[in-house]
């Protein structure tokens, strides 16, 4: 077993805790080896022997014995005997092998498997590796062939030309909005001319008022020997008031 244990993985290390196995003191002996055994850190313990007759087996049948392993620490292996035979220790430790050879196989991993493995991971990193090495190496040639690669003035210049085109529609759409406010600003102004008491003097009315001031509406705020002004569009008329006429309308 321990031929088989180093052969599988040469890193492990092995801790002998040598008993009788079979024999009225063998109960007694396996307990205080495996009392020894629970002192030390150990990842997995191997309770094991050779095969044999069914009293030669009877050791580890034993009450005392299987009580002990149900309480280890770590996880045990039973490997007594032979395909055919079991014993109590078989039901009680984590797990149970046909011989002491197949206590190897449970216990430790089998370094030619994980070096076959490794192997294989390294061999598909590489792949991988290669393939994106490959992949950015196709973009990269590509990318040197387009111009703005070719030559990197280019970027400038259409950078400066996208400026220019900006500037121009900029400019364009203040102009236009200039000449939209002046012309609202033309169109207010000749109403309000329109709607001005100037405006009406140049369409051929006029504006009368006494010698105040005060524009008249009514003959009846006036009378007659009063001086009046009247209000053109080039001037002010004044006279004075010879008679009056109500018109009834």
């Amino acid at each position: 077993m321990v031929v088989n244990l180093q052969k599988r993985w040469p890193l492990v290390d092995i801790l002998v805790f040598p008993s009788l196995v079979q024999g009225k003191d063998a109960p007694k002996n396996l307990i205080e080896a495996f009392k020894r055994a629970e002192s030390y850190p150990l990842d997995t313990l191997i309770i094991g022997r050779g095969g044999g007759s069914s009293e030669d087996l009877s050791a580890f049948n034993d009450e005392g014995l299987v009580r002990a392993l149900a309480t280890s620490k770590c996880p045990t292996i039973s490997a007594v005997g032979h395909e055919v035979d079991t014993t109590l220790t078989d039901y009680v430790c984590d797990v149970r092998v046909s011989t002491p050879t197949g206590a190897a196989v449970a216990a430790v991993p089998d370094q030619n498997q994980i070096l076959e493995s490794l192997d294989t991971a390294e061999a598909s990193m590489t792949a991988a590796l290669k393939g994106q090495y490959q992949a950015m190496l196709e973009r990269f040639n590509a990318l040197k062939k387009r111009g703005f690669f070719a030559n990197p003035a280019l970027i400038y210049q259409q950078k400066i030309s996208d400026l220019e085109l900006l500037k121009q529609r900029f400019y364009g759409d203040i102009d236009a909005a200039m000449k939209e406010r002046s012309q609202d600003v033309s169109s207010l102004k000749d109403h309000l001319k329109a709607l001005s008491p100037y405006g009406i003097l140049g369409r051929g009315y006029a504006i009368t008022m006494n010698a105040q001031g005060e524009i008249l509406n009514s003959i009846d705020k006036v009378g007659v020997g009063e001086t009046i002004k009247t209000q053109l569009k080039d001037g002010i008329i004044e006279a004075k008031v010879a008679s009056k006429e109500k018109i009834h309308g």
